[in-house]
């Protein structure tokens, strides 16, 4: 198991940052499970936020969670986070 850090995520989701190509060569390489924590989400939402890359935020929001929440962020904080993303705060 890989714990995976907001640095990685953001640079996966900005074609412009300077890590983005090995971040996301190594992301579609890996095949042990990541793991990441609901902080670690919110952060990567916020700096995606605070960088001017909210359009990036929503669909890697959608996409990269909503199906593989990992277990132990509750229903509640999913929805906030949810929430957060679509409205664009």
């Amino acid at each position: 198991m890989i714990f995976v850090d907001t640095g990685a995520w953001f640079a996966s989701v900005v074609p412009a940052d300077r890590d983005h190509a090995t971040a996301t060569r190594w992301l579609s390489q890996n095949t042990q499970p990541l793991l990441t924590t609901d902080y670690i989400i919110d952060e990567t939402l916020t700096l995606l936020k605070a960088r001017g890359q909210t359009l990036r935020a929503m669909p890697w929001a959608r996409n990269a969670f909503v199906a593989h929440w990992p277990p132990h962020i509750t229903y509640s904080r999913r929805r906030m986070l949810l929430v957060q993303v679509l409205s664009g705060i």
